[in-house]
């Protein structure tokens, strides 16, 4: 399994990397913490969860009202 830093977390995702200090403290992303207390990732974990956000954004994108533009 491969670590990614939160600096990559963050670029995968397209915000910064206090966001994602923020969706770990809220349970979304699981780090683990090395004992200096530096956060890494499990790839998979972050691919998974991708996969979510961006299936949830195209479902959102699928309910925008656009009759009126016509």
């Amino acid at each position: 399994m491969r670590l990614l830093s939160i600096s990559e977390v963050a670029e995968i995702f397209d915000v910064t990397p206090e966001t994602i200090r923020v969706w770990c403290s809220k349970g979304i992303l699981k780090s683990v913490d090395t004992s200096g207390g530096v956060r890494f990732f499990y790839k998979e974990d972050v691919e998974a969860y991708k996969k979510v956000r961006d299936a949830y954004k195209n479902y959102q994108s699928s309910f925008i009202d656009d009759s009126d533009s016509k």
